[in-house]
């Protein structure tokens, strides 16, 4: 339970950069945190655990705005989507997971407004790599780490 917390508080504060960045980076731990959780515990406590994470990081970075309501819908089909898609293994799960949450902005974003879109499009590109390797690289060992 203690990791959950941690993992909870890193990923919410792990998005301060954007109170000084105009723009996405794509660095963030909200994704991997919230795709860990629901892999290896449940999505109830993953969704949780995601809606602390995206209120921390809109405090932090100062950005509390209706792109939030987006997050929170988006990270809750994420801890369903990664609980339909055990059984394929933990790798090609985050993937989709990760393929799918980065969808849903690019879409969301290109409805609101196109010159966004293209202006957020690189910060995509990086959390879809960044989550990858984090994924790839660092995902049974914390999957291990918590159950």
């Amino acid at each position: 339970m203690i990791l959950i917390i941690l993992f909870t508080i890193i990923g919410g504060i792990s998005e301060f950069y954007k109170k000084y960045v105009p723009f996405s980076l794509g660095f963030e731990l909200k994704t991997f945190f919230t795709i860990i959780i629901a892999y290896a515990i449940n999505p109830i406590v993953a969704f949780i655990s995601s809606l602390c994470m995206i209120i921390l990081a809109a405090f932090v970075s100062q950005r509390f705005h209706y792109w939030v309501i987006y997050k929170i819908v988006i990270y809750a089909l994420i801890c369903v989507l990664v609980e339909s898609l055990k059984p394929i293994g933990f790798v090609f799960t985050g993937i989709i997971a990760v393929l799918f949450l980065n969808g849903c902005y690019f879409f969301l974003t290109i409805i609101q407004d196109k010159t966004k879109a293209l202006a957020d499009f690189m910060g995509l590109v990086l959390n879809i790599l960044f989550n990858f390797f984090l994924i790839k690289h660092f995902g049974e060992f914390f999957i291990r780490l918590i159950i």
